[in-house]
């Protein structure tokens, strides 16, 4: 998205930004903070208008947090189902109790960008990872195809062999289990969207079917939402951690 296309969800009232973080906070929403040398995933504890303020959860890692308060800009970045948050911070952190616990006291935001959910941005898993997904579907079976990308809007199948069977767009499949392996297990609703079976070589050199299915999360609950994005987090800081050694 251009500069110019986001200027129009752009937020510089106070009472907006306040709004905002509320939000965060009180639904328990995963925050992504990223510097120079790296990045963290934390939560709002509290927005404090009075002292023109918000808290956030400290890293479990001490040098992380050390980093924290000596970065100079400091990208904080949240997803909800509605909307994409995004501000920086040009330092001003500082270390502080809240509620008997360490936590950073950050300034608030002169302003911050509420991006309105037009589409949801899908990472893709590792191979190494094998993540799963069981089920059942009409007319073919119990099933347990790979899980190829995920975000908070569905997620992407493949299944190394041809789809025949027949599978109407919008049927829901019941508590389908997706194994996420150190990022734990989930059980929900998957909503059929889309499937396309491709030629594709493997490793031998030999042509294979290949089948592709597009499924939607029909419905989320809060703790899933924000279970699922912190999977997501997890799986771009091990993307972006790659790209660092690859350097």
């Amino acid at each position: 998205m251009s500069n110019s296309d986001k200027d129009q969800f752009l937020k510089t009232s106070p009472l907006a930004i306040i709004a905002s973080l509320r939000d965060l906070e009180t639904q328990d929403i995963a925050v992504m903070v990223s510097h120079a040398r790296g990045q963290f995933v934390t939560k709002v504890l509290a927005v404090l208008p009075e002292s023109h303020e918000w808290v956030l959860d400290l890293s479990s890692v001490s040098h992380e947090n050390r980093i924290v308060l000596e970065a100079e800009s400091l990208g904080v970045v949240a997803e909800t189902a509605a909307a994409k948050i995004e501000f920086t911070l040009n330092g001003g952190l500082r270390e502080q109790t809240w509620q008997g616990l360490p936590a950073f006291y950050a300034p608030l935001p002169a302003s911050l960008y509420a991006i309105q959910r037009r589409e949801y941005f899908r990472v893709n898993t590792p191979l190494s990872l094998e993540f799963s997904c069981r089920g059942t579907l009409p007319g073919y079976g119990d099933f347990c195809f790979q899980v190829k990308d995920i975000s908070l809007g569905g997620i992407c199948l493949y299944a190394n062999k041809a789809f025949t069977g027949t599978l109407q767009p919008g049927t829901v499949l019941r508590n389908a289990e997706l194994d996420l392996g150190m990022f734990g297990s989930f059980t929900l609703d998957i909503q059929f969207v889309d499937v396309m079976v491709n030629q594709v070589l493997d490793r031998k050199g030999d042509t294979q079917s290949q089948t592709r299915f597009s499924f939607r999360f029909p419905m989320l609950s809060a703790p899933q939402e924000r279970d699922l994005q912190r999977v997501i987090f997890g799986l771009e800081r091990l993307q972006h951690e790659r790209r660092q050694r690859v350097r």
